[in-house]
């Protein structure tokens, strides 16, 4: 929760009555995510709050991948003796993971310079947007076959 928190206090410039707005947090079904204090402070933050299904981590493949990165890259390849040395290695982790390490869904940045970028570069920014818009018409139109496909499978087995 404080990481929440901590992005809206931390970005008073941005979001001077301590609430944003058109941010998404998508979430599984945690019982972490799915607690009454956890969805009431997102609600107060401003945050919009949505669910991936129940058992479909592909939903959510952004976020597996990065905890997949994240364990084969710091934890399983140390022996890490206490709670300080395992924060310190989380830390780093994820010092490098925004500060540094170049990310291919967001032009090959680390997320701190695109995110500086994508605020700073009008031009930048719809550029961007454009591409994104591009890819988000193309997933509906692969969904819009998806259920087509199946909808035609389904009328075919009442036939049968």
């Amino acid at each position: 929760m404080k990481s929440i928190e901590n992005s809206v206090i931390g970005h008073s410039d941005r979001y001077p009555d301590g609430k944003v707005s058109g941010i998404t947090l998508r979430c599984d079904n945690g019982d972490q995510y799915t607690s009454h204090y956890f969805m009431e402070r997102v609600k107060v933050t401003g945050f919009t709050q949505e669910f991936t299904e129940k058992s479909t981590p592909e939903q959510d493949g952004d976020v597996e991948s990065f905890h997949l990165s994240f364990k084969t890259d710091c934890i399983w390849i140390r022996e890490i003796e206490d709670f300080s040395e395992g924060e310190k290695v989380i830390e780093n982790a994820f010092l490098d993971y925004n500060g540094v390490r170049p990310h291919s869904s967001i032009e090959y940045l680390p997320p701190a310079v695109f995110r500086d970028r994508y605020l700073d570069d009008s031009e930048f920014r719809k550029k961007y947007d454009e591409k994104l818009n591009g890819i988000r018409e193309k997933r509906k139109e692969r969904n819009r076959m998806k259920n087509a496909k199946e909808s035609v499978r389904e009328k075919i087995k009442e036939v049968e």
